[in-house]
């Protein structure tokens, strides 16, 4: 009985061996067909929007060969399974009218697996036999808002530049007893010199700051560039770059958005009805004002109030001491009009949140001469992010990597040179989790200002070409 037994048993669990076989083949065609259908559309898109006079057809043909390749690449040693017609990638274009243009990429295949055991038991078990298809779909003419949320805490006033610390630190008096070697910050702080000796590369108290106390290249003798001054010229490259992927008037409205303990709606003003603005030129000029914003312990903006006009009472209603990224985030989710925009209309733009921090979390806060709160430097928490991800907000970040203080002082503040420094490995990993998408993640060269901006550059061509899988 037990020799009968054994071979339909032995039989069986074969059979389950090449039904195994057979998933696992199944599962890299259809990750081969995700990736096909994603890059049909993709590659649509991206010939839209450079060649709007192409013919359709050679949109078509260019889309159908991206999405065989992509197939084919992410298919691997599973090709060998599919049939002969197989695979097949197609484009269809709904219409040609920009607000409503769908673009939709399709992915097919038949395959078949020949099996091992499962021939033993006669010719309908040779081969298992299985097929699978995906489809992607992209709007081509959103109606996009971007909420640029800066970060505008002390540490972003640290120069962009190796050259630009060394000559900060030579000229900055602050702290010379905490920090013989020279601050590499530029305090901002009423009492402190060294963010005015930033604006004019002079200790001399007759040198002339540079406009809007904004610094827009590195390694001038007229100033020296920080952090917050390199954000600032990304930012006008941004706006540069969004009024030339506009496919129609209004398309791309923005949102000036810089924090430090809290938020502050600096461009469109607060006062105003809207939470952005379709101005991108005006907003690339309320883009010059944003280093003037860097951490000043509180204080208004008087001398930036004339040509600068939301800056008077910024820095007041952001407070200071620390980067409360957490606070960032619930506030301006608060600001985005609800429910959610799909991007059909002017007044329903769909909404994609920028972050643009070195991702040190802070929870200190200066109010008139005192410190409350705690000092220790940790990372961005889950639970902020969870905001953007449940609403289905594409939330993009921007790290501008925190770097060792290499002068630590372990007696100056309970040490929080050294909580600072050992928080540093955590920083990125926090951020990496945080975005909606690990695409979405950014990191610039802490060095290169040139870096930053075309990190930003990048994260706005990913957020264009972002496309949404429908099947």
């Amino acid at each position: 009985m037990y020799a009968i037994s054994a071979l339909p048993v032995l039989g069986l669990f074969g059979v389950a061996l090449d039904y195994g076989n057979t998933l696992t083949y199944r599962q890299k065609l259809d990750a081969a067909a995700d990736a096909a259908s994603l890059q049909a559309v993709n590659t649509a898109r991206a010939q839209i929007l450079a060649n709007p006079n192409q013919s359709e057809s050679a949109t078509q043909s260019a889309a159908v060969a991206a999405g065989l390749n992509a197939f084919k690449a992410n298919a691997g040693t599973a090709l060998s399974a599919l049939d002969i017609n197989s695979p097949t990638v197609s484009l269809t274009i709904s219409d040609s009218n920009p607000l409503t243009m769908t673009v939709t990429g399709t992915a097919k295949y038949n395959a078949s697996v020949t099996t091992r055991f499962g021939k033993l038991f006669g010719a309908s078990f040779k081969t298992f036999s299985f097929s699978g298809n995906s489809q992607s779909a992209t709007v081509m003419a959103n109606y996009v808002g971007y909420y640029l949320l800066i970060d505008v805490s002390g540490s972003m006033g640290t120069p962009s530049t190796i050259s630009g610390q060394t000559a900060l630190a030579k000229i900055n008096p602050d702290d010379l007893s905490q920090y013989p070697g020279g601050c590499m910050f530029a305090c901002h702080f009423s009492g402190y010199k060294g963010y005015a000796y930033s604006r004019t590369n002079s200790a001399s108290s007759t040198a002339t700051a540079v406009a809007n106390n904004y610094c827009a290249q590195p390694d001038t003798s007229s100033c020296i560039q920080l952090r917050i001054d390199a954000v600032a010229t990304a930012l006008k490259a941004f706006m540069s770059s969004a009024q030339a992927a506009e496919s129609y008037d209004n398309q791309i409205a923005v949102g000036l958005y810089p924090f430090i303990v809290n938020l502050f709606q600096y461009y469109p003003a607060s006062s105003a009805s809207s939470t952005l603005s379709t101005d991108l030129s005006a907003s690339s000029t309320a883009a010059d004002c944003i280093p003037g914003l860097l951490d000043n312990g509180g204080a208004t903006n008087t001398g930036l109030s004339s040509s600068c006009a939301n800056s008077a009472k910024a820095n007041v209603t952001m407070g200071s001491g620390g980067t409360h990224i957490g606070n960032g985030f619930s506030q301006l989710y608060n600001l985005i009009p609800q429910p959610f925009g799909d991007g059909s209309s002017q007044d329903k733009r769909k909404p994609i949140v920028f972050l643009i921090t070195d991702g040190a979390d802070d929870e200190q806060v200066y109010k008139s001469g005192s410190w409350s709160g705690s000092n220790h430097a940790t990372t961005v928490a889950s639970s902020y992010c969870k905001l953007f991800s449940d609403a289905g907000i594409a939330l993009y970040i921007l790290n501008i990597p925190y770097q060792t203080i290499t002068n630590a002082n372990a007696s100056f503040a309970g040490n929080e040179d050294g909580y600072a420094n050992s928080n540093i490995p955590y920083i990125a990993p926090s951020l990496q989790a945080c975005v909606t998408s690990q695409s979405n993640y950014f990191q610039a060269d802490p060095y290169n200002p040139d870096s930053i901006t075309d990190q930003i550059q990048a994260m706005f061509a990913q957020s264009l070409q972002a496309t949404r899988l429908v099947k």
